[in-house]
């Protein structure tokens, strides 16, 4: 993590000079979303440990970081087109030639780059992406409702249902996909501003950890691929 904070300072210091060209802006939105991920990783493992701990307070302390931390994900990838999600079903919308086709070719397009298939696919974001109105909308309401299940088993002292978060968490899947939402195609937001605030509110968050060198227990993790790894996340956290 501090490897590429490092280097995100650094591409940041020849934004003077590069600021205007498209690829430094592809780049640095990039490499911004890298250092998020890398962020939420980290954290997730500090959530992992005061779950198994019992520790409710610092537990919600780390629910509600990781959310701030997907959401300013979404704002830096809606800095540039290329990361948008609407240019993405735009572009196969265009290809339509009746209404019919239109509602058929968004969710084609929403369903390649999430579930590849039925929502009970085992290659659940096999393809996925993370980008503006993606993350937004179909990544972060399926972890708040996994830190919602194992709030409730914390509270509750129960056994984690990960049968029930499967359904609910299909069932939310099934609902965007099917959401004629409209999405942006072009760009809010000045990418070099927005990376400069994010690097200055999360640089140096996880210096003072004993676990700042430890690899997450289930291997590296990034909620782009939330399905791949879920059910061996499930087992090494709550097994008997």
């Amino acid at each position: 993590y501090k490897d590429v904070v490092e280097a995100l300072e650094l591409f940041l210091k020849a934004a003077p000079a590069l600021q205007h060209v498209e690829t430094y802006q592809y780049d640095l939105v990039d490499l911004t979303r890298q250092v998020l991920s890398d962020l939420f990783d980290y954290w997730l493992i500090l959530l992992e440990q005061e779950y198994n701990l019992g520790d409710q307070t610092n537990f919600l302390k780390h629910r509600d970081f990781l959310i701030e931390v997907i959401k300013d994900m979404d704002l830096i990838l809606a800095t540039n087109k290329k990361f948008l999600l609407g240019v993405w079903i735009k572009d196969a919308e265009s290809w339509a030639q009746s209404e019919d086709e239109i509602g058929l070719y968004r969710f084609n397009a929403k369903n390649q780059i999430t579930e590849w298939g039925p929502v009970t696919s085992s290659l659940h974001d096999y393809s996925g992406k993370q980008w503006a109105g993606l993350v937004d909308d179909f990544h972060l309401p399926r972890w708040e409702l996994y830190f919602k299940t194992l709030e409730e088993a914390l509270w509750n002292k129960t056994d984690y249902d990960s049968e029930l978060f499967l359904k609910e968490s299909y069932a939310l899947e099934e609902g965007w996909l099917y959401d004629s939402k409209d999405y942006p195609t072009e760009p809010q937001g000045d990418s070099v501003d927005i990376a400069n605030q994010l690097i200055k509110k999360y640089r140096g968050l996880t210096e003072d950890h004993d676990t700042a060198h430890r690899k997450p227990t289930y291997g590296l993790f990034s909620f782009g691929g939330f399905y791949f790894i879920l059910p061996l996340i499930v087992y090494m956290m709550f097994k008997p």
